[in-house]
Protein backbone atom coordinates (compact mmCIF):
# COMPACT_ATOMS: atom_id res chain seq x y z
CA UNK A 1 0.00 0.00 0.00
CA UNK A 2 1.82 3.07 -1.23
CA UNK A 3 2.03 5.83 1.39
CA UNK A 4 3.67 9.51 0.90
CA UNK A 5 6.48 9.12 3.45
CA UNK A 6 9.27 11.72 3.72
CA UNK A 7 11.09 10.31 6.95
CA UNK A 8 12.03 7.57 9.48
CA UNK A 9 11.22 7.83 12.70
CA UNK A 10 12.70 5.63 15.68
CA UNK A 11 11.32 5.62 18.29
CA UNK A 12 10.36 2.73 21.47
CA UNK A 13 8.19 1.54 24.16
CA UNK A 14 8.88 5.55 25.89
CA UNK A 15 6.36 3.90 28.59
CA UNK A 16 8.54 1.46 29.78
CA UNK A 17 10.37 4.12 32.18
CA UNK A 18 11.22 4.54 35.51
CA UNK A 19 13.78 7.31 35.15
CA UNK A 20 11.72 9.57 32.10
CA UNK A 21 13.14 7.69 28.89
CA UNK A 22 16.75 7.96 29.40
CA UNK A 23 16.81 3.89 29.43
CA UNK A 24 14.68 3.21 26.46
CA UNK A 25 16.23 6.36 24.03
CA UNK A 26 19.59 3.72 24.56
CA UNK A 27 17.38 1.15 23.42
CA UNK A 28 16.61 3.04 20.88
CA UNK A 29 19.79 4.17 19.85
CA UNK A 30 21.26 0.71 19.77
CA UNK A 31 18.72 -0.25 17.11
CA UNK A 32 19.22 3.16 15.10
CA UNK A 33 22.95 2.51 14.90
CA UNK A 34 22.41 -1.11 13.86
CA UNK A 35 20.03 -0.13 10.87
CA UNK A 36 20.18 3.61 10.28
CA UNK A 37 22.89 3.20 7.69
CA UNK A 38 21.54 0.82 5.77
CA UNK A 39 18.24 2.93 5.67
CA UNK A 40 20.10 6.07 4.74
CA UNK A 41 22.05 4.38 1.91
CA UNK A 42 18.48 2.58 0.25
CA UNK A 43 15.80 5.21 0.95
CA UNK A 44 17.87 8.55 1.40
CA UNK A 45 15.56 9.23 3.90
CA UNK A 46 16.03 12.11 6.62
CA UNK A 47 15.95 9.95 9.87
CA UNK A 48 14.80 11.24 13.49
CA UNK A 49 15.02 9.42 17.40
CA UNK A 50 11.97 10.74 18.80
CA UNK A 51 11.15 9.89 22.42
CA UNK A 52 8.37 10.44 23.24
CA UNK A 53 6.22 10.03 20.09
CA UNK A 54 3.68 11.92 21.87
CA UNK A 55 4.00 15.06 24.75
CA UNK A 56 6.94 16.79 25.91
CA UNK A 57 8.00 14.08 28.05
CA UNK A 58 7.34 10.54 29.01
CA UNK A 59 5.35 12.14 32.13
CA UNK A 60 3.16 14.06 29.98
CA UNK A 61 3.13 10.91 27.36
CA UNK A 62 1.44 9.02 30.13
CA UNK A 63 -1.22 11.94 31.19
CA UNK A 64 -1.92 12.12 27.74
CA UNK A 65 -3.25 8.81 27.26
CA UNK A 66 -4.31 7.66 30.90
CA UNK A 67 -4.26 10.42 33.25
CA UNK A 68 -1.17 9.31 34.74
CA UNK A 69 1.53 11.45 35.14
CA UNK A 70 4.70 9.28 36.95
CA UNK A 71 7.03 7.54 35.27
CA UNK A 72 7.10 4.05 36.14
CA UNK A 73 7.17 0.28 35.65
CA UNK A 74 3.82 -0.42 37.79
CA UNK A 75 2.37 2.99 35.46
CA UNK A 76 3.57 0.87 32.07
CA UNK A 77 2.11 -1.75 32.83
CA UNK A 78 -1.32 -0.52 33.56
CA UNK A 79 -1.60 0.95 29.98
CA UNK A 80 0.84 -1.53 28.38
CA UNK A 81 -3.19 -3.83 27.18
CA UNK A 82 -4.77 -0.29 26.57
CA UNK A 83 -6.51 0.85 23.56
CA UNK A 84 -4.64 4.48 22.77
CA UNK A 85 -6.95 7.37 23.44
CA UNK A 86 -8.50 9.41 21.04
CA UNK A 87 -5.74 12.53 21.82
CA UNK A 88 -3.21 10.09 21.26
CA UNK A 89 -4.34 8.85 17.98
CA UNK A 90 -5.01 12.45 16.86
CA UNK A 91 -1.16 13.51 17.86
CA UNK A 92 0.05 10.77 15.90
CA UNK A 93 -2.15 11.62 12.94
CA UNK A 94 -0.98 15.03 12.82
CA UNK A 95 2.40 14.92 13.42
CA UNK A 96 3.36 11.54 11.78
CA UNK A 97 1.00 11.59 8.85
CA UNK A 98 4.75 11.73 6.50
CA UNK A 99 6.77 9.25 8.54
CA UNK A 100 7.70 5.77 8.55
CA UNK A 101 8.12 4.58 12.24
CA UNK A 102 10.51 2.06 13.32
CA UNK A 103 10.22 0.86 16.57
CA UNK A 104 12.00 -1.66 19.21
CA UNK A 105 9.72 -3.45 21.39
CA UNK A 106 6.49 -1.12 20.84
CA UNK A 107 3.91 -1.70 23.08
CA UNK A 108 0.01 -2.67 22.03
CA UNK A 109 -1.04 0.93 22.80
CA UNK A 110 1.19 2.25 20.47
CA UNK A 111 0.53 -0.03 17.96
CA UNK A 112 -3.38 0.81 18.49
CA UNK A 113 -2.62 4.25 18.10
CA UNK A 114 -0.69 4.02 14.86
CA UNK A 115 -2.74 1.68 12.98
CA UNK A 116 -6.14 3.67 14.02
CA UNK A 117 -4.24 6.81 12.94
CA UNK A 118 -2.98 4.86 9.30
CA UNK A 119 0.86 5.35 9.99
CA UNK A 120 3.21 2.76 8.41
CA UNK A 121 5.24 1.01 11.02
CA UNK A 122 7.69 -1.77 11.60
CA UNK A 123 8.83 -2.96 14.94
CA UNK A 124 11.94 -4.87 15.63
CA UNK A 125 13.10 -7.12 18.72
CA UNK A 126 15.28 -9.43 18.64
CA UNK A 127 14.06 -12.65 18.20
CA UNK A 128 13.41 -15.58 21.38
CA UNK A 129 15.30 -18.17 19.41
CA UNK A 130 19.15 -16.84 20.71
CA UNK A 131 20.93 -19.73 20.18
CA UNK A 132 21.10 -19.30 16.07
CA UNK A 133 24.60 -18.55 14.59
CA UNK A 134 23.89 -14.58 15.79
CA UNK A 135 20.89 -12.89 17.26
CA UNK A 136 17.85 -12.56 14.35
CA UNK A 137 15.74 -10.02 14.15
CA UNK A 138 11.58 -10.60 15.12
CA UNK A 139 9.84 -8.00 12.46
CA UNK A 140 6.61 -6.55 12.75
CA UNK A 141 4.78 -4.90 10.04
CA UNK A 142 1.92 -2.28 9.65
CA UNK A 143 -0.84 -4.07 7.11
CA UNK A 144 0.77 -1.04 4.37
CA UNK A 145 3.41 -3.60 3.72
CA UNK A 146 4.08 -6.64 1.42
CA UNK A 147 6.05 -8.95 2.52
CA UNK A 148 5.52 -11.53 -0.12
CA UNK A 149 9.08 -10.85 -1.97
CA UNK A 150 11.18 -11.60 1.47
CA UNK A 151 9.30 -14.93 1.81
CA UNK A 152 12.11 -16.56 0.87
CA UNK A 153 15.03 -14.73 2.89
CA UNK A 154 12.52 -15.85 6.53
CA UNK A 155 14.17 -18.42 8.90
CA UNK A 156 12.80 -21.77 8.33
CA UNK A 157 12.25 -24.41 11.09
CA UNK A 158 14.89 -26.66 8.66
CA UNK A 159 16.83 -24.05 9.55
CA UNK A 160 16.25 -23.28 13.16
CA UNK A 161 16.23 -27.83 13.69
CA UNK A 162 19.29 -27.69 12.28
CA UNK A 163 20.69 -24.73 14.58
CA UNK A 164 19.38 -26.58 17.69
CA UNK A 165 21.11 -29.49 16.59
CA UNK A 166 24.52 -27.96 16.21
CA UNK A 167 24.28 -26.55 19.61
CA UNK A 168 23.49 -29.78 20.81
CA UNK A 169 26.01 -30.85 19.71
CA UNK A 170 28.36 -28.43 20.66
CA UNK A 171 27.33 -28.59 24.49
CA UNK A 172 25.89 -32.54 25.04
CA UNK A 173 23.33 -33.01 27.15
CA UNK A 174 23.16 -32.28 30.70
CA UNK A 175 23.62 -35.48 33.08
CA UNK A 176 20.38 -35.78 34.19
CA UNK A 177 19.05 -39.39 34.34
CA UNK A 178 15.50 -38.90 35.78
CA UNK A 179 12.62 -36.72 34.70
CA UNK A 180 12.72 -33.65 35.78
CA UNK A 181 11.23 -30.15 35.65
CA UNK A 182 13.51 -27.13 34.96
CA UNK A 183 12.07 -23.61 35.63
CA UNK A 184 13.67 -20.77 34.34
CA UNK A 185 13.79 -17.49 35.82
CA UNK A 186 13.32 -13.70 34.73
CA UNK A 187 13.46 -10.14 35.97
CA UNK A 188 10.20 -9.47 37.86
CA UNK A 189 9.63 -6.53 35.13
CA UNK A 190 9.51 -7.86 32.48
CA UNK A 191 7.13 -6.78 29.55
CA UNK A 192 6.41 -10.98 28.87
CA UNK A 193 5.21 -10.78 32.62
CA UNK A 194 2.52 -8.29 32.25
CA UNK A 195 -0.62 -9.45 32.77
CA UNK A 196 -4.14 -7.58 33.73
CA UNK A 197 -2.19 -4.50 34.68
CA UNK A 198 0.23 -5.50 36.90
CA UNK A 199 3.01 -8.14 36.78
CA UNK A 200 2.85 -12.05 37.63
CA UNK A 201 4.55 -13.01 41.02
CA UNK A 202 5.71 -15.95 42.49
CA UNK A 203 1.59 -17.39 43.48
CA UNK A 204 1.36 -17.89 39.30
CA UNK A 205 4.30 -20.06 39.22
CA UNK A 206 3.81 -22.31 42.82
CA UNK A 207 0.67 -23.25 41.59
CA UNK A 208 1.33 -24.17 38.08
CA UNK A 209 4.70 -25.98 39.02
CA UNK A 210 2.44 -27.81 41.79
CA UNK A 211 -0.25 -29.36 39.37
CA UNK A 212 2.83 -30.39 36.62
CA UNK A 213 5.56 -31.80 39.37
CA UNK A 214 4.38 -35.08 39.89
CA UNK A 215 6.75 -36.00 42.34
CA UNK A 216 9.53 -34.56 39.54
CA UNK A 217 12.54 -32.50 41.08
CA UNK A 218 12.78 -29.24 40.08
CA UNK A 219 16.13 -27.72 38.97
CA UNK A 220 16.02 -23.70 38.91
CA UNK A 221 18.05 -22.07 36.04
CA UNK A 222 18.70 -18.05 37.04
CA UNK A 223 18.82 -14.92 35.11
CA UNK A 224 21.82 -13.93 34.93
CA UNK A 225 20.97 -10.48 35.19
CA UNK A 226 18.40 -11.08 38.55
CA UNK A 227 19.68 -14.13 40.94
CA UNK A 228 17.03 -13.08 44.02
CA UNK A 229 13.94 -13.02 42.50
CA UNK A 230 10.98 -13.93 45.03
CA UNK A 231 9.68 -16.30 42.52
CA UNK A 232 13.42 -17.99 43.18
CA UNK A 233 13.40 -18.02 46.60
CA UNK A 234 9.57 -19.11 46.59
CA UNK A 235 10.69 -22.34 44.42
CA UNK A 236 13.43 -22.73 46.58
CA UNK A 237 11.30 -22.68 49.60
CA UNK A 238 9.08 -25.30 47.78
CA UNK A 239 12.21 -27.81 47.45
CA UNK A 240 13.84 -26.66 43.92
CA UNK A 241 17.52 -26.44 43.53
CA UNK A 242 19.69 -23.34 41.44
CA UNK A 243 21.58 -25.08 39.09
CA UNK A 244 24.56 -23.56 36.57
CA UNK A 245 24.63 -26.06 33.92
CA UNK A 246 24.57 -24.13 30.64
CA UNK A 247 20.93 -23.61 29.39
CA UNK A 248 21.64 -25.45 26.07
CA UNK A 249 23.20 -28.56 27.90
CA UNK A 250 19.59 -28.50 29.85
CA UNK A 251 17.70 -28.19 26.50
CA UNK A 252 19.62 -30.77 24.93
CA UNK A 253 18.45 -33.64 27.39
CA UNK A 254 15.81 -35.58 26.70
CA UNK A 255 14.92 -36.08 30.64
CA UNK A 256 13.98 -32.09 31.38
CA UNK A 257 10.53 -30.51 30.42
CA UNK A 258 11.19 -26.58 31.08
CA UNK A 259 8.86 -24.21 32.66
CA UNK A 260 9.12 -20.56 32.57
CA UNK A 261 6.59 -17.64 33.92
CA UNK A 262 7.20 -16.02 29.90
CA UNK A 263 11.27 -16.69 29.21
CA UNK A 264 12.29 -16.68 25.72
CA UNK A 265 13.66 -20.58 26.45
CA UNK A 266 10.42 -21.68 26.81
CA UNK A 267 10.15 -21.18 22.90
CA UNK A 268 13.63 -22.02 22.29
CA UNK A 269 12.71 -25.90 24.20
CA UNK A 270 10.75 -26.45 21.21
CA UNK A 271 13.37 -26.63 18.91
CA UNK A 272 15.22 -28.69 21.02
CA UNK A 273 12.48 -31.10 21.30
CA UNK A 274 12.08 -30.23 24.85
CA UNK A 275 8.09 -29.97 26.44
CA UNK A 276 7.60 -27.03 27.63
CA UNK A 277 4.46 -24.98 29.91
CA UNK A 278 4.58 -20.70 29.40
CA UNK A 279 2.92 -19.92 31.98
CA UNK A 280 1.68 -16.38 30.63
CA UNK A 281 2.14 -16.71 26.82
CA UNK A 282 0.11 -13.49 25.75
CA UNK A 283 2.58 -11.06 25.65
CA UNK A 284 4.71 -13.47 23.81
CA UNK A 285 2.41 -14.41 21.63
CA UNK A 286 1.68 -11.13 20.34
CA UNK A 287 5.42 -9.96 20.84
CA UNK A 288 6.51 -12.93 18.93
CA UNK A 289 3.56 -12.93 15.78
CA UNK A 290 5.55 -11.68 13.01
CA UNK A 291 8.74 -13.07 11.03
CA UNK A 292 12.44 -13.71 11.90
CA UNK A 293 15.10 -12.53 9.48
CA UNK A 294 19.16 -14.04 10.49
CA UNK A 295 20.93 -14.02 7.84
CA UNK A 296 19.31 -11.47 5.70
CA UNK A 297 18.23 -9.04 9.14
CA UNK A 298 20.44 -6.01 7.61
CA UNK A 299 20.40 -6.82 3.94
CA UNK A 300 19.27 -4.63 0.84
CA UNK A 301 17.77 -7.64 0.09
CA UNK A 302 15.18 -8.22 2.77
CA UNK A 303 14.51 -4.41 3.57
CA UNK A 304 14.37 -2.85 -0.41
CA UNK A 305 11.26 -4.80 -1.47
CA UNK A 306 9.63 -3.77 2.11
CA UNK A 307 10.29 -0.24 1.18
CA UNK A 308 9.31 -0.43 -2.24
CA UNK A 309 5.96 -2.37 -0.94
CA UNK A 310 4.69 1.00 0.59
CA UNK A 311 5.63 3.80 -2.29
CA UNK A 312 9.40 4.09 -0.82
CA UNK A 313 11.91 5.04 -3.92
CA UNK A 314 15.19 3.10 -3.07
CA UNK A 315 18.81 2.81 -4.46
CA UNK A 316 20.72 -0.49 -5.47
CA UNK A 317 23.32 -1.30 -2.92
CA UNK A 318 25.97 -3.93 -2.66
CA UNK A 319 25.23 -6.77 -0.17
CA UNK A 320 27.28 -6.67 2.39
CA UNK A 321 29.38 -9.96 3.89
CA UNK A 322 27.26 -11.97 6.69
CA UNK A 323 28.86 -13.55 9.51
CA UNK A 324 27.99 -14.87 12.78
CA UNK A 325 27.96 -13.23 16.33
CA UNK A 326 28.14 -9.84 14.59
CA UNK A 327 24.95 -8.45 16.49
CA UNK A 328 25.51 -10.46 19.94
CA UNK A 329 28.89 -9.08 19.98
CA UNK A 330 26.98 -5.45 20.58
CA UNK A 331 24.73 -6.99 23.45
CA UNK A 332 25.46 -8.85 26.92
CA UNK A 333 26.16 -12.36 26.60
CA UNK A 334 23.31 -14.36 27.13
CA UNK A 335 24.18 -18.14 28.10
CA UNK A 336 26.04 -18.96 24.76
CA UNK A 337 29.81 -19.00 23.59
CA UNK A 338 30.35 -17.31 20.60
CA UNK A 339 33.10 -19.79 19.84
CA UNK A 340 29.61 -22.53 19.06
CA UNK A 341 29.06 -20.11 16.22
CA UNK A 342 32.82 -18.93 15.38
CA UNK A 343 34.16 -22.23 15.35
CA UNK A 344 31.51 -24.10 12.82
CA UNK A 345 32.27 -21.46 10.44
CA UNK A 346 35.73 -21.35 10.25
CA UNK A 347 36.85 -22.97 6.75
CA UNK A 348 37.64 -26.60 7.23
CA UNK A 349 40.91 -26.14 5.51
CA UNK A 350 42.03 -23.25 7.87
CA UNK A 351 41.75 -25.95 10.39
CA UNK A 352 44.87 -28.46 11.59
CA UNK A 353 44.78 -31.53 10.90
CA UNK A 354 44.26 -33.16 14.01
CA UNK A 355 41.09 -30.86 14.17
CA UNK A 356 39.83 -31.77 11.21
CA UNK A 357 40.31 -35.40 11.91
CA UNK A 358 38.88 -35.36 15.54
CA UNK A 359 35.85 -33.49 13.53
CA UNK A 360 35.26 -36.08 10.93
CA UNK A 361 35.56 -39.04 14.21
CA UNK A 362 33.17 -37.30 16.08
CA UNK A 363 30.69 -36.94 13.08
CA UNK A 364 31.18 -40.70 12.11
CA UNK A 365 30.46 -41.74 15.10
CA UNK A 366 26.91 -39.73 15.59
CA UNK A 367 26.44 -40.88 11.85
CA UNK A 368 25.85 -37.33 11.03
CA UNK A 369 26.97 -35.03 8.28
CA UNK A 370 30.00 -32.71 9.09
CA UNK A 371 28.20 -29.55 8.51
CA UNK A 372 31.23 -27.34 9.80
CA UNK A 373 33.26 -28.71 6.20
CA UNK A 374 30.37 -27.21 4.04
CA UNK A 375 29.74 -24.06 6.22
CA UNK A 376 32.57 -22.14 4.86
CA UNK A 377 34.29 -23.01 1.44
CA UNK A 378 37.63 -20.45 0.86
CA UNK A 379 38.67 -19.13 -2.57
CA UNK A 380 41.59 -21.43 -2.90
CA UNK A 381 39.70 -24.61 -2.26
CA UNK A 382 36.91 -24.02 -4.46
CA UNK A 383 39.61 -23.00 -7.64
CA UNK A 384 40.45 -26.79 -7.42
CA UNK A 385 36.98 -27.97 -8.65
CA UNK A 386 37.10 -26.36 -11.95
CA UNK A 387 38.66 -28.55 -13.87
CA UNK A 388 36.47 -31.31 -12.76
CA UNK A 389 33.65 -29.14 -13.15
CA UNK A 390 34.53 -28.66 -16.92
CA UNK A 391 35.36 -32.25 -17.74
CA UNK A 392 31.99 -32.41 -16.00
CA UNK A 393 30.03 -29.81 -18.28
CA UNK A 394 30.74 -31.97 -21.55
CA UNK A 395 29.51 -35.05 -19.97
CA UNK A 396 26.40 -33.18 -19.76
CA UNK A 397 26.29 -31.14 -22.96
CA UNK A 398 23.08 -33.52 -24.19
CA UNK A 399 21.64 -32.57 -21.34
CA UNK A 400 18.79 -29.67 -21.34
CA UNK A 401 18.88 -29.66 -16.87
CA UNK A 402 21.01 -31.06 -14.89
CA UNK A 403 20.43 -31.60 -10.60
CA UNK A 404 24.10 -30.41 -9.09
CA UNK A 405 24.17 -32.16 -5.74
CA UNK A 406 27.08 -30.93 -3.80
CA UNK A 407 26.74 -27.52 -5.33
CA UNK A 408 29.17 -25.94 -3.21
CA UNK A 409 30.61 -22.70 -4.57
CA UNK A 410 28.59 -23.63 -8.69
CA UNK A 411 31.48 -24.16 -10.55
CA UNK A 412 29.78 -26.44 -12.57
CA UNK A 413 27.36 -24.22 -13.37
CA UNK A 414 30.05 -21.62 -15.41
CA UNK A 415 30.93 -24.30 -17.11
CA UNK A 416 27.27 -25.36 -18.44
CA UNK A 417 25.52 -23.53 -21.64
CA UNK A 418 23.12 -20.53 -20.70
CA UNK A 419 20.09 -22.77 -22.33
CA UNK A 420 20.63 -25.43 -19.88
CA UNK A 421 18.71 -25.45 -16.66
CA UNK A 422 20.69 -25.68 -13.46
CA UNK A 423 19.20 -26.68 -10.29
CA UNK A 424 22.22 -26.49 -6.98
CA UNK A 425 21.34 -28.47 -4.37
CA UNK A 426 23.59 -28.38 -0.40
CA UNK A 427 23.70 -29.33 2.91
CA UNK A 428 23.72 -25.43 3.11
CA UNK A 429 22.05 -23.00 1.65
CA UNK A 430 24.46 -21.18 -0.85
CA UNK A 431 21.93 -18.78 -2.39
CA UNK A 432 17.97 -18.70 -2.75
CA UNK A 433 17.76 -21.07 -5.65
CA UNK A 434 19.68 -23.85 -3.41
CA UNK A 435 17.49 -26.67 -2.43
CA UNK A 436 18.87 -27.79 1.03
CA UNK A 437 19.44 -31.29 1.77
CA UNK A 438 21.33 -33.69 3.92
CA UNK A 439 22.12 -36.65 1.90
CA UNK A 440 22.64 -38.85 5.19
CA UNK A 441 19.50 -37.84 6.99
CA UNK A 442 16.88 -37.25 3.76
CA UNK A 443 16.37 -38.46 0.05
CA UNK A 444 17.65 -36.40 -2.87
CA UNK A 445 14.31 -33.70 -3.73
CA UNK A 446 12.67 -34.22 -6.79
CA UNK A 447 13.78 -31.55 -9.55
CA UNK A 448 12.65 -32.36 -12.49
CA UNK A 449 15.96 -32.55 -14.30
CA UNK A 450 17.40 -35.03 -17.02
CA UNK A 451 20.36 -35.30 -15.30
CA UNK A 452 22.70 -35.11 -12.11
CA UNK A 453 25.76 -34.06 -10.96
CA UNK A 454 27.64 -35.59 -8.09
CA UNK A 455 30.76 -33.92 -7.89
CA UNK A 456 32.76 -35.13 -4.83
CA UNK A 457 30.07 -36.14 -3.19
CA UNK A 458 30.04 -39.79 -2.83
CA UNK A 459 32.98 -39.05 -0.09
CA UNK A 460 31.16 -37.38 2.54
CA UNK A 461 27.99 -40.27 2.46
CA UNK A 462 27.53 -43.27 5.01
CA UNK A 463 25.34 -45.00 2.58
CA UNK A 464 26.37 -44.45 -1.45
CA UNK A 465 24.58 -47.43 -2.38
CA UNK A 466 20.85 -46.58 -1.52
CA UNK A 467 21.78 -43.07 -2.52
CA UNK A 468 22.30 -44.49 -5.96
CA UNK A 469 19.19 -46.49 -6.10
CA UNK A 470 17.54 -44.04 -5.19
CA UNK A 471 18.94 -41.27 -7.82
CA UNK A 472 18.53 -44.32 -10.29
CA UNK A 473 14.39 -43.80 -10.29
CA UNK A 474 14.75 -40.21 -11.47
CA UNK A 475 17.74 -39.42 -13.81
CA UNK A 476 18.96 -41.22 -16.87
CA UNK A 477 22.24 -39.70 -16.70
CA UNK A 478 24.55 -39.14 -13.54
CA UNK A 479 28.01 -37.67 -13.56
CA UNK A 480 30.07 -38.81 -10.68
CA UNK A 481 33.80 -38.92 -9.32
CA UNK A 482 35.48 -40.31 -6.40
CA UNK A 483 38.94 -39.86 -4.78
CA UNK A 484 39.93 -43.60 -5.08
CA UNK A 485 40.76 -45.69 -2.05
CA UNK A 486 44.18 -47.57 -2.22
CA UNK A 487 43.07 -51.22 -1.80
CA UNK A 488 42.97 -52.84 1.50
CA UNK A 489 43.79 -49.37 3.56
CA UNK A 490 41.94 -47.59 5.75
CA UNK A 491 43.21 -44.15 5.14
CA UNK A 492 43.36 -41.82 8.42
CA UNK A 493 44.68 -39.24 5.26
CA UNK A 494 41.25 -39.63 4.06
CA UNK A 495 39.44 -38.77 7.21
CA UNK A 496 41.73 -35.48 7.49
CA UNK A 497 39.33 -34.50 4.29
CA UNK A 498 35.83 -35.27 6.18
CA UNK A 499 35.87 -38.88 3.83
CA UNK A 500 33.54 -41.02 5.74
CA UNK A 501 33.89 -44.30 3.26
CA UNK A 502 36.89 -45.85 1.64
CA UNK A 503 36.04 -47.67 -1.98
CA UNK A 504 38.27 -48.96 -4.45
CA UNK A 505 37.94 -48.38 -8.00
CA UNK A 506 36.41 -52.03 -8.56
CA UNK A 507 33.88 -51.81 -5.54
CA UNK A 508 32.63 -48.57 -6.77
CA UNK A 509 32.40 -49.97 -10.09
CA UNK A 510 30.46 -52.64 -8.61
CA UNK A 511 28.14 -50.43 -6.98
CA UNK A 512 27.31 -49.21 -10.35
CA UNK A 513 26.27 -52.27 -11.99
CA UNK A 514 23.91 -53.31 -8.23
CA UNK A 515 21.71 -50.18 -8.47
CA UNK A 516 21.52 -50.00 -12.23
CA UNK A 517 23.88 -47.69 -13.77
CA UNK A 518 25.89 -48.51 -16.55
CA UNK A 519 29.51 -46.74 -16.21
CA UNK A 520 31.39 -45.53 -18.93
CA UNK A 521 34.94 -45.00 -19.39
CA UNK A 522 36.42 -43.12 -16.31
CA UNK A 523 38.79 -40.41 -16.02
CA UNK A 524 41.34 -39.21 -14.12
CA UNK A 525 41.43 -36.27 -12.97
CA UNK A 526 44.38 -35.98 -10.89
CA UNK A 527 46.12 -38.47 -8.57
CA UNK A 528 43.56 -40.07 -6.66
CA UNK A 529 40.22 -38.62 -8.14
CA UNK A 530 38.02 -40.13 -11.00
CA UNK A 531 35.48 -39.16 -13.08
CA UNK A 532 32.50 -41.24 -15.23
CA UNK A 533 29.45 -40.13 -17.05
CA UNK A 534 26.82 -43.02 -15.68
CA UNK A 535 23.66 -44.31 -17.60
CA UNK A 536 20.75 -46.32 -16.85
CA UNK A 537 21.43 -49.86 -17.36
Amino acid sequence: MSKNISRIVFTGDFFRSANGGTDQLNVVKWLCDRVGGLFTQLTSLPQEIIIPLIGQSVSEALAIQSGLTEPTLDNWAKIFWDKASLDVVDLIRRHYADALIVTIEMPPVLEDALDRADVPWIDISISPLRFMPDWAFHVKFSNHFNIDDVNHLLLTEKEISEFAGHVSSWYGPADINVPTIVFFAQTPRDRTLIHNGGFRTEKDVLDIIDSLRGGRPILIKDHPWNTSSDVVNALISAGGVTTNLNTYALLSCASVEVVTLSSSVGREAAAFGRRSTIISPDVQNWAFSGVDVLQHALSPRFWGPLFRSVGIDVSPISEPTWRPNFLRESLPPQGLDLAVWETKLKPFYSRSPEERLALTEKAINERRTLVERWAAIDTDEAMHWDARAAIAAGYLEDQMSIADFGCATMNLRRHLRPDQRYIPIDVVARNDETLVCDLNKEVPPITGATAAAFLGVIEYLFDPESLLSNVRLQYDVLVLSYCIAPYGKNDVGRREHAWVNDLTEESLLDMFKRTGWHAGDGRLIDGVQKIWRLTAA
